[in-house]
């Protein structure tokens, strides 16, 4: 009986122990990472210039852009006339420093002033940037809208950097299963013109369900794509179904015009679902340069009602002239 309790009292001393212990390594820990921060605090907080300070100061209030940033005309903004009084007495280092502060759109004028800055070596500083998916509002003209302080770095430091270097980026932005900026879709465009990109435009379609990088992948014209293509045109009472109208026309493949044709019936007959979009339905159309859709488009032209003449024929012939199709261009002619 003595045995146990002693043992009881031994085992207690024990847990005792153990949780001093682990309150001591507990709170080590925490003096640690207080001590790192206080340290990274120190080494690395911003030494901006007193008027450079107080200038940003007043960006710091909102994390919102009130002007048009991608267009040079729009000076009448007073977030324009800030930023253009920063860039008058900034130094790059504090050009710098501006695209680390922890306020998403203060970075976002930060590329746009280092974006002006020759010295600044801009693709290390895009490169630092890539994986920057904190959003800003940006409202301007009415709008609002949010983008991702990664995509403005892309788009004020990209026409910057060389033809080799331009490549590089996007590959890592392409390759990197992570990325979460909206600029994978321009990369993907581009990346369309290189045959070796092919796998991954396909993966990102079919295993990481990107559905907008249909487009891209029927650039490539590949015969076992068609049934992803053909399965979104049949998509009549669904927005999928412009996605794949898209893909149409850049590969007008034969297999697709049936479906195409059973659509402009039903947009004869003013069935065709809102959604669909009829300038894309006939772009696609006069891909395909046959007798049998110029017959149907010509038939349309002359024998149809009031409703389609004008909600449909005067985008019908804008289409047509865009095109620069010497085959269509007699049903141009007809249209009034």
């Amino acid at each position: 009986m003595f045995a146990k309790i002693h043992f009881v009292y031994y085992r207690s001393d024990i847990l005792k122990a153990l949780t001093m212990k682990n309150i001591w390594k507990i709170g080590l820990f925490l003096l640690t990472v207080i001590a790192i921060f206080m340290v990274r605090e120190y080494m690395f907080s911003p030494t901006l210039s007193a008027e450079v300070s107080a200038l940003t100061k007043v960006l710091t209030r909102k994390n919102q852009i009130e002007w048009n940033v991608f267009d040079p005309k729009d000076m009448t903004s007073s977030g324009y006339q800030l930023l253009h009084k920063i860039n008058a007495v900034a130094s790059d280092e504090e050009i710098l420093q501006l695209t680390e502060s922890l306020e998403p759109h203060v970075r976002v004028y930060g590329v746009i002033l280092a974006s002006q800055r020759e010295a600044i070596d801009k693709r290390m500083l895009l490169l630092s940037h890539l994986k920057d998916a904190a959003e800003v509002e940006v409202r301007a003209s009415g709008k609002s809208s949010r983008m991702k302080v990664g995509d403005f770095y892309i788009h004020f430091l990209y026409p910057c950097m060389s033809g080799k270097h331009q490549s590089s980026i996007d590959s890592m932005i392409l390759y990197d299963k992570t990325n979460k900026l909206a600029c994978i879709k321009d990369v993907m465009n581009r990346s369309s013109e290189n045959g070796k990109h092919y796998l991954r435009i396909r993966e990102i379609y079919c295993k990481e369900y990107q559905k907008d990088a249909l487009v891209y992948l029927a650039k490539f014209q590949q015969e076992q794509d068609i049934p992803y293509i053909l399965n979104d045109l049949k998509c009549f009472y669904s927005s999928d179904v412009n996605r794949a109208l898209n893909a149409v026309i850049v590969f007008p493949n034969p297999v697709f015009l049936p479906v195409l044709i059973e659509m402009y019936s039903l947009l004869l007959q003013n069935k065709l679902h809102d959604s669909v979009d009829i300038s894309l339905l006939f772009k696609a159309l006069v891909n395909y340069e046959l007798l049998k859709v110029y017959a149907l488009l010509k038939n349309s032209i002359i024998n149809s009602d009031e409703v389609f003449v004008k909600n449909n024929l005067p985008l019908l012939k804008q289409v047509i002239s865009e095109s620069n199709s010497s085959f269509y261009k007699p049903l141009y002619n007809l249209i009034p």
